[in-house]
């Protein structure tokens, strides 16, 4: 009978909570199984309760609750008992009890649900501030040697908008932190797991970020698809190729694009020779200081980067872009080029296709551009691969290569166009 409550409202209430919270559960690892362990999450609102046990479905989770929602009138009282919450006592000599009923809850192969914050922070919520952890859940776990499973909500309970976990990998607290338990390694413990909470809360919160940028509405679809239809239209691109594989337009999954840049309409250009792939052009981060043109660069998923820096998150943000299958496109050059010269090649930019080994299509632009008065001409090559030892050495050599083949992909253009 004891757990009669706990699972008939887990059953019952499963349906209407899945639909209200509709949770999204981002998992470092596979999913935690076994017996015996101590969930720790962050707290930012009485919904905290009902996502702890839609993560663990299948298994008996006594959540620590404190004692003054027991002593809201006795029917609440007994369906928190019937839940098979632990009652916390925050003040007075009898407040340690809890720690030994969660020791034997674990030691019988439950989860014991900790909210180590100690209250309800409701500023934390949408990635706010954590307020400071208390040592229960360390001390638990040090004690019974059970494995800690950590966890962020971004406590986004509402009918518009999903909730998000996310939730590290088992941590073995004990073998962290070896010895005897006193006060000092507790505190240590503590301190480690509420880094570990922090930790997973900038994973999510980057996660989330990468799912906004990846979101295409329909106004984003029809806004790129309108701009290469304009481009098509005005300056009636003529493609040639070094061979037949490249004659379809279509780039290899996880591709990295490279051009020569002498004209604003270069990116567009180029998103309109591989209509067929969603190229992500990289822009300099100059651009998106202009309100207008930050919106039109955001609708069509340009990079942002930053040329006077070494931007290590535009870095990560390609390799991310590279594996989901999407391609990057990039002006090795770094900047405009004046007088339809081709610079140097910047060796960083091609760290990305080194790291990654990502194919590089090069498309080399021919003439300036002039709307429905001459055809634009453009060569695109056949993929090629970045070859050699990751070292500057090696990425100087690679730089100069690329180089030496746009150029010939100029020349080869120029003399096919000379002759029409």
């Amino acid at each position: 009978m004891r757990h009669f409550v706990l699972w008939f409202t887990k059953i019952t209430g499963a349906l209407p909570m899945l639909l209200f919270i509709r949770p999204k559960v981002c998992r470092e690892g596979k999913r935690p199984s076994g017996k015996g362990a101590v969930v720790v999450m962050n707290h930012t609102a009485m919904l905290d309760f009902a996502t702890v046990l839609l993560l663990f479905p299948a298994r008996t989770v006594r959540v620590l609750m404190a004692e003054v929602l027991f002593r809201k009138g006795k029917l609440l009282s007994w369906f928190l008992r019937g839940m098979r919450g632990i009652m916390v006592e925050r003040n007075g000599a009898e407040g340690a009890d809890f720690l030994g009923e969660a020791a034997r809850a674990i030691e019988k192969g439950d989860a014991v649900g900790v909210f180590p914050e100690g209250k309800l922070n409701p500023g934390g919520r949408d990635f706010g501030k954590l307020l400071p952890f208390k040592p229960g859940a360390a001390y638990i776990a040090l004690t019974t040697g059970a494995p800690v499973i950590a966890n962020y909500c971004d406590g986004a309970y509402s009918w518009r908008r999903r909730t998000r976990v996310m939730q590290g990998e088992p941590i073995a607290l004990r073998e962290r932190f070896p010895g005897a338990i006193d006060e000092e390694r507790i505190g240590r413990a503590t301190a480690f797991l509420e880094l570990e909470v922090a930790r997973l809360k900038r994973e999510l919160s980057r996660r989330v970020e990468a799912e906004r940028r990846d979101r295409r509405t329909l106004l984003d679809r029809y806004i790129r698809g309108h701009i290469g239809r304009m481009m098509a239209l005005g300056f009636r691109p003529r493609y040639y190729y070094t061979d037949k594989a490249a004659q379809g337009r279509v780039l290899p999954p996880g591709s990295i694009v490279i051009s020569n840049h002498t004209d604003f309409f270069d990116p567009p250009m180029l998103c309109t020779a591989f209509r067929k792939n969603l190229v992500r052009m990289v822009a300099g981060e100059a651009l998106y200081r202009r309100p207008a043109l930050k919106w039109l660069l955001d609708r069509l998923s340009c990079i942002p980067i930053d040329r006077e820096a070494v931007d290590v998150g535009a870095f990560r943000e390609m390799l991310r872009v590279l594996a989901r299958g999407d391609c990057v496109g990039i002006f090795p050059e770094g900047e405009m080029s004046k007088g339809g010269g081709i610079g140097p090649f910047r060796a960083g930019l091609l760290l990305v296709a080194a790291k990654s080994g990502a194919p590089i299509v090069m498309a080399y632009i021919g003439r300036p551009y002039r709307a429905l008065r001459k055809r634009q001409a453009i060569w695109i090559d056949t993929p090629v691969r970045f070859s050699g030892e990751l070292t500057a050495e090696n990425l100087e050599k690679n730089a100069e290569m690329l180089r030496e083949r746009m150029l010939q992909l100029k020349a080869r253009l120029d003399e096919e166009e000379g002759r029409r």
